[in-house]
């Protein structure tokens, strides 16, 4: 009885802090997933687990979705659906499903008005997925923190005050990864 009751702490802790808004950097999410490209979502089919997505690509910047179908979180996931709407372009980042070769797990998304131009150039010629972005979780939490260590060369620290949207973390001529921001912070 009470490893049940661990487990349902634990369980529902999980469950709180799986969409703890840590930071992230744009960066991430585009370096995670296998494909990135721009798509008009032509029809969806919802449930309550998650939701089917047909689309047509306009653009592809990182990989090949092919003919897969795009998946997204549905109604019950605890950080809430991945809700694309129907003839509505959107910016596009999946990861291959493990289970299913057939589908795309959305990563992140933004729809196409969000997107600036300054967004298109940082992830074309900025994003360097050679790169480890480093964050600061103590401090970012107003936990006491001694600051992250020097970083090694495939790595940065991303600064206390980073923009999610404009930051980028890429590899110098001296082959030293480096912190640069590009576009405004949104």
């Amino acid at each position: 009885m009470v490893w049940f009751r661990l487990a349902a702490f634990v369980g529902a802790a999980y469950l709180c802090l799986g969409c703890t808004p840590l930071p992230r950097v744009d960066q991430e999410d585009y370096c995670y997933a296998d494909t990135a490209f721009e798509a008009e979502i032509t029809k969806r089919n919802i449930d309550e687990v998650e939701i089917k997505y047909e689309y047509t690509v306009q653009k592809m910047y990182k990989g090949d979705p092919g003919s897969r179908t795009l998946v997204g979180f549905g109604e019950m996931n605890s950080c809430g659906p991945q809700n694309l709407e129907p003839n509505t372009e959107y910016l596009i980042y999946a990861k291959a499903n493990d289970f299913d070769s057939n589908t795309l797990q959305i990563v992140a998304y933004k729809n196409m008005d969000d997107v600036k131009n300054k967004d298109i150039e940082r992830m074309e010629k900025f994003y360097d997925c050679s790169c480890k972005i480093n964050h600061d979780y103590d401090a970012f939490i107003n936990m006491p923190s001694s600051g992250l260590p020097e970083p090694a060369s495939n790595e940065c620290n991303a600064p206390s005050d980073f923009c999610p949207n404009s930051g980028f973390c890429k590899k110098s001529i001296e082959g030293q990864c480096t912190w640069g921001s590009l576009g405004d912070c949104y």
